[in-house]
């Protein structure tokens, strides 16, 4: 009897304490204490990536050599570095943006907070060696690592857990570059399958990062206040640059996309990009580097048509090496810098508007590889502080993401490399739901009565029972359910008039439980159950989410012995 009192008792607590934690005030709480650490994240990895490169550009004079001649040799020291971890530890993986999808539509909402600051690590370090890597996808990596772990300590299921790292991904572009709606846009088009997770995270998230940059007094990455006005007979020439901007960007992603699958993973791939930095580094430096400093001083300093030439190619070939390459970092900042060379070149044409075309070539060729029209055009907006942006700019956006859409080009962030992590697994592993559950289990319906829920628990020995509804599943009543219902106070007195209640009132709803197909795999299901916050001991297993037939019961001791654990 002391042992239901008690029972009765923590029930009471844990339900008095859920209504808080499952609202949408404790998911918003959350949010903001994402983007807080998402901004302080950005300023943080901005010094030191500044403190690291400024150590090796002063002119001090070390023995025969100036420290300028000896910051040729750091890439090559850098990329030795990464073969060596990377033939130890093998810590090849998706990052970035990229580790975001993964965890949203393969992981169901884990991504490691420690492998994502080993990472952040490994992209400092590529900073340092000049490699031409963007650092806003790293920031993302880490605010969703923290949006993970924040779901895990506090015991959230996989879909709340899913929208903290959706709302990294905006507040990582907020934070670099001070346009928070553009950071909510990205995300929303970046993750476009999961918009139904709802917005107000994103923004808070997005907001709350946006505003630590900007109190503690951190610049955008790139100065873009230099707007030209345009004349409405000039719109054409901006069309222009949405089809060149929407052809490189087709290639540019084409070819990111064979590489990948031709040096994604080898070991020594690392020190190709090493070789190839310290090569520029001697005879090209200006395609060194993440591409920041170089598109604030193109927008601010005049070139002629070959050097841009020269840059769009030689920038774009060696950002697709590096990254490939095990690089860390991300596309978006070289990507940003080439746009701007693209659209200086027509801006040797037109001289009276270079600056206005600079700005529109690098939203339209950053939305041609990024597949986020709409976010591009609002980031030039926040950045440029006018909207005589939003007529030029979105005829180059549109334009672009047309021709782009001609070569059916897949998103660089869902490129091949997603798609090998995700086949690794072995043949043990591959064993289906549907060899391992318990079939024919006993159910319940809606309009029968906890009473008979009781009945059946003490003549089945089962405490846990799929509710059907139309023969549908509908959700599940256990002994917790029952407990629940028969509760009247802290001191365990049970409630008998409760007895008589439809089953439907105290059922757990489909959508606080992890519903389970019968062809899944073992290994995947047991990720979700580790990863969902929930209390899981039984699931209910379907033939398929259309006609949500049950079909079977899933044990976890069960998964356990299916995976020799």
């Amino acid at each position: 009897m002391k042992t239901v009192k008690k029972s009765l008792r923590e029930n009471v607590l844990v339900n008095r304490l859920r209504p808080f934690k499952e609202s949408k005030l404790f998911i918003l709480l959350l949010s903001s204490l994402l983007g807080i650490f998402a901004g302080y994240l950005s300023i943080v990895f901005r010094k030191a990536a500044s403190f690291g490169t400024s150590l090796f550009d002063s002119a001090q004079k070390i023995g025969n050599f100036s420290a300028t001649d000896l910051t040729a040799y750091i890439p090559i020291l850098v990329s030795i570095i990464f073969v060596t971890i990377y033939s130890n530890t093998g810590f090849w993986g998706a990052r970035g943006f990229s580790s975001i999808l993964k965890a949203v539509f393969k992981t169901h909402g884990h991504l490691s907070l420690n492998n994502s600051f080993k990472k952040l690590g490994l992209s400092l370090l590529s900073i340092i060696g000049k490699g031409s890597v963007g650092r806003e996808s790293m920031i993302a990596q880490c605010s969703g690592g923290f949006g993970s772990w924040l779901g895990r300590v506090f015991h959230l299921n996989s879909r709340k857990t899913v929208r903290l790292i959706v709302s990294s991904a905006a507040a990582a572009i907020a934070a670099t570059f001070g346009a928070p709606i553009a950071g909510i846009l990205f995300a929303i088009e970046l993750l476009a399958e999961e918009v139904h997770v709802s917005l107000a995270p994103m923004i808070i998230a997005s907001l709350s990062a946006s505003l630590v940059v900007k109190n503690y007094g951190l610049n955008p990455v790139v100065d873009m206040n230099l707007w030209n006005s345009v004349s409405v007979k000039d719109l054409y020439v901006f069309a222009i640059l949405g089809i060149l901007s929407g052809l490189f960007g087709a290639l540019y992603s084409h070819t990111s996309n064979i590489t990948s699958k031709k040096l994604y993973g080898k070991k020594s791939s690392p020190l190709i990009a090493g070789l190839a930095i310290f090569a520029l580094l001697i005879y090209m430096p200006k395609l060194t580097g993440g591409g920041y400093e170089q598109a604030s001083l193109m927008l601010q300093s005049s070139s002629t048509v070959n050097e841009m030439l020269i840059y769009v190619i030689g920038k774009a070939l060696i950002t697709i090496l590096c990254i490939n390459s095990g690089w860390a970092g991300g596309h978006f900042g070289p990507i940003f810098s080439i746009g701007i060379a693209l659209g200086l070149i027509l801006g040797a044409k037109f001289s009276y508007m270079s600056a206005s075309l600079a700005i529109a070539g690098a939203a339209a060729l950053c939305a041609s590889v990024t597949h986020a029209p709409l976010a591009l055009i609002i980031l030039t907006w926040e950045m440029t502080n006018t909207s005589d942006v939003f007529i030029p700019v979105t005829v180059s956006v549109v334009i672009a993401i047309l021709v782009r859409d001609i070569f059916n080009v897949r998103n660089l962030y869902e490129s091949p490399l997603i798609d090998l992590l995700s086949k690794k697994t072995n043949k043990k592993n591959e064993k289906t739901i549907k060899q391992i559950m318990e079939k024919k289990p006993t159910t319940v319906d809606t309009d029968q009565k906890i009473k008979d829920v009781l009945y059946l628990t003490r003549t089945k020995k089962q405490t846990y029972f799929p509710v059907l509804q139309n023969k549908k599943l509908n959700g599940i009543i256990t002994r917790a359910n029952i407990l629940h219902a028969l509760e009247a106070d802290l001191h365990g007195r049970i409630n008998r008039e409760h007895l008589d209640d439809k089953v439907s009132r105290w059922t757990s709803s489909i959508e606080e439980i992890l519903i389970i197909k019968e062809n899944d795999s073992v290994l995947d299901t047991a990720h979700k159950m580790r990863i969902s916050g929930i209390n899981i001991s039984h699931l209910p297993v379907v033939n398929n989410l259309e006609e949500m037939k049950v079909v079977g019961v899933l044990h976890s001791e069960d998964v356990l012995r299916a995976l020799d654990v």
